[in-house]
């Protein structure tokens, strides 16, 4: 796959959906940004820098994430430069 393949790809995968409350395991979360590990999201959650939201809602030991307060993380930390390339 050649770089700019990848790029569209990923902010196709960015769009917003129609539906908002969508929810997100951890393992998907990784998946989205770019298959980060999970002490990655980890280290993320606990970091007062990185300021990654909480999960949306626990069951049991399990944490979903909303997939709009990831786009909305995303879209606040690309503008902020902290993760542009």
């Amino acid at each position: 796959m050649r770089p700019h393949d990848y790029a569209q790809r990923q902010t196709a995968s960015l769009a917003p959906s129609a539906d908002e409350d969508t929810f997100l395991t951890a393992q998907q979360v990784c998946t989205k940004l770019g298959g980060i590990s999970t002490m990655t999201l980890w280290r993320w959650l606990t970091s007062d820098r990185v300021k990654f939201p909480p999960p949306t809602l626990r069951i049991n030991a399990r944490r979903y994430w909303s997939a709009g307060s990831i786009r909305c993380w995303l879209a606040e930390h690309r503008s902020g430069g902290m993760l542009a390339g």
